[in-house]
């Protein structure tokens, strides 16, 4: 979509929101009106969930322009990777000490999926936990953060794991082993692009880690209005299927098989329900319910993440 082309419709706190009228991956298909959500925070207004039958890609409309959407990313904690707010790696809390062991059990899935890695990116590291974790499990792992800021996330001062913004990361012409892409694609606006840039960074036999939510689930469908922070408007500019996300690796020059994620997002549901802050006691009663939610997706063949490991196309 050209400048020309762009219909905005609302400006909130400095962004600039665009009207989605075409599907990234053929703009001739036809998006269906699936359901209409509250922003995350309630502060930017209401959006419209759209899908795309024929690719299995959900978009949100309106979506924040490519211009103006740092605007919404000024706090980093909006880009959290496992652990929370700066500093998030206090073992004294309890779920960060969890969010600790489940970073260390994804660093040893990827180092096992690759024959020898060297280096690994954490692309959109948010707070630096997961590359600080990573570094501190594999010590002669070289390890590289990146984010769209231009200084280093406070906690990876003083540690061997390097910082890179995005804009110098552009200008780089570095390989690597491993990509680490965890809740970062839904977030981008030109997905295939950016993917295939990605690639290009690849060292032979690397691959690319990508983790993205799947709001279109059973228990989304259960819980109704009470789900809306699924897809987690406006930050979320595009929604997946499996479908979806092979049709956008595969346009990419990658390939891969996703598999099913699932995280205890009942209390989630429970904190909208009873419109309250999220608590641990929340937490707790949310994994209390986690294996009837395995059961209700097992049943139905979904999930409510994906996971999936994309190689270069040779």
């Amino acid at each position: 979509m050209n400048n020309n082309e762009r219909k905005i419709v609302r400006k909130i706190n400095n962004v600039e929101f665009i009207s989605r009228e075409k599907c990234i991956i053929n703009s001739n298909h036809k998006l269906n009106h699936i359901r209409t959500v509250e922003s995350i925070d309630g502060e930017y207004g209401k959006f419209d969930i759209l899908f795309c039958e024929e690719c299995g890609i959900g978009y949100t409309s309106p979506f924040p322009s490519p211009e103006t959407v740092a605007e919404l990313y000024n706090d980093r904690s909006q880009s959290l990777n496992f652990t929370g707010g700066e500093g998030g790696t206090d073992e004294k809390d309890i779920m960060s000490s969890i969010k600790r062991y489940l970073a260390k059990k994804s660093v040893d899935a990827l180092i096992k999926q690759h024959i020898s890695p060297k280096n690994l990116l954490d692309f959109g590291c948010g707070n630096g936990s997961f590359a600080l974790i990573a570094h501190q499990t594999y010590a002669n792992l070289d390890v590289t953060a990146l984010d769209f800021h231009e200084q280093a996330p406070a906690q990876l001062d003083g540690t061997r794991v390097s910082y890179m913004s995005y804009d110098n990361f552009n200008r780089s012409e570095i390989k690597y082993d491993i990509i680490h892409l965890r809740a970062v694609l839904e977030h981008v606006h030109e997905p295939i692009r950016f993917l295939a840039m990605l690639r290009s960074h690849l060292n032979q036999n690397g691959i690319i880690y990508i983790y993205v939510p799947r709001p279109f689930n059973t228990w989304a469908k259960i819980w109704g209005k009470f789900s809306d922070y699924s897809y987690y408007t406006p930050f979320h500019i595009t929604h997946f299927t499996p479908k979806g996300l092979v049709n956008l690796i595969n346009l990419a020059g990658l390939y891969g098989t996703p598999y099913n994620i699932e995280l205890p997002l009942t209390s989630n549901f429970l904190e909208k329900l009873f419109d309250t802050r999220l608590s641990n006691t929340l937490r707790i009663i949310g994994a209390l319910f986690f294996p009837l939610h395995l059961i209700v997706n097992k049943v139905a063949n979904n999930s409510n993440h994906l996971g999936c490991i994309a190689r270069v196309i040779r």
